[in-house]
């Protein structure tokens, strides 16, 4: 395994499938990342994206995009991408998701 890449492929793969779950639009997807650690120059290619032609990109090729630059980081980037892992597994509010994004258990018991 290339000592590069950090994430094991399951764990990269979640985390692209489970953060733009999490945030509603890809502005906060940006944030989420940055609020992460991520560095600015990891950000810059899907931030100016988004800026310019905000349908040529999903949420998902965004995480997946900034992910794989994380992950070729290293060592240097192992705050950011512990920082990225805590804040995905200590998420507990859904109010900023699409009503169809927020897990089943959440619905069910916003509507005691």
């Amino acid at each position: 395994m290339d000592e590069r890449f950090h994430f094991p492929p399951d764990v990269f793969n979640l985390l692209v499938d489970t953060i733009p779950l999490l945030c509603k639009g890809k502005d906060d997807v940006l944030l989420f990342l940055r609020g992460a650690g991520v560095p600015q120059e990891d950000l810059a290619t899907m931030t100016a994206q988004v800026r310019a032609d905000r349908n040529s990109v999903s949420k998902f090729a965004i995480v997946r995009d900034v992910l794989e630059k994380l992950n070729k980081r290293g060592d240097s980037a192992l705050a950011a991408r512990r920082e990225v892992i805590k804040r995905v597994v200590e998420f507990e509010e859904f109010s900023m998701c699409w009503e169809s994004d927020v897990p089943t258990r959440q619905r069910q018991r916003s509507a005691i």
